[in-house]
């Protein structure tokens, strides 16, 4: 059986419905930094459907991310997949979203005066992404929820509250992959 497209599963999503579209779901947004507050208007509703925003800044390595912000959280926490780093919670970042995109604060990894940056939203949709929380156990295997109404094609997973690796399940990987490493994948 051939792999199903990700425009296939966002069709059967809006089955019965209003069909979904990918533009609907993701955008990819380049942006100069102002130092100041900003506002990113790039169509897809966090505030009342949820998701994530992955920012890089593009013209310098120095505090650049990439940053994860996402609604399930809370937009101000972040992550960063350079580091393994628990979360950080700060409002200079993104600080707030809306049904057309987020906005933004000061701080340069996000918003230096004269910086380029790049972004890329991903708005929570069944059959495209989701975001799901839990608290561990440290006992064994665990089934975690979710709303895509599909079997995932990739996750990744962050302990949020300490240091830890990025560690990434992929369909197609013969093995554990992991984000924050260079290290070729191991083998189940």
């Amino acid at each position: 059986m051939d792999p199903i497209t990700a425009q296939e599963l966002l069709a059967a999503a809006g089955a019965g419905g209003d069909p979904v579209y990918v533009e609907d779901v993701f955008q990819t947004h380049l942006y100069t930094g102002s130092g100041s507050a900003k506002t990113i208007t790039n169509g897809i509703d966090l505030s009342g459907e949820g998701g994530l925003v992955i920012t890089k800044r593009r013209n310098s390595s120095s505090g650049g991310g990439p940053w994860f912000n996402d609604t399930e959280r809370g937009i101000t926490r972040y992550n960063s997949s350079s580091v393994t780093s628990a979360e950080t919670d700060n409002g200079g970042g993104i600080s707030a979203t809306s049904s057309t995109g987020y906005s933004l604060g000061h701080f340069s990894g996000w918003n230096a005066s004269g910086g380029t940056y790049v972004s890329y939203t991903l708005r929570k949709s069944a059959g495209f992404f989701d975001i799901s929380t839990w608290t561990g156990t440290g006992l064994g295997n665990r089934t975690v929820s979710h709303a895509l109404k599909s079997t995932p094609g990739a996750i990744f997973i962050k302990n949020t509250s300490s240091d830890s690796d990025w560690h990434v399940y992929h369909q197609n990987a013969n093995g554990d992959l992991c984000l924050n490493k260079a290290d070729a994948e191991k083998y189940k």
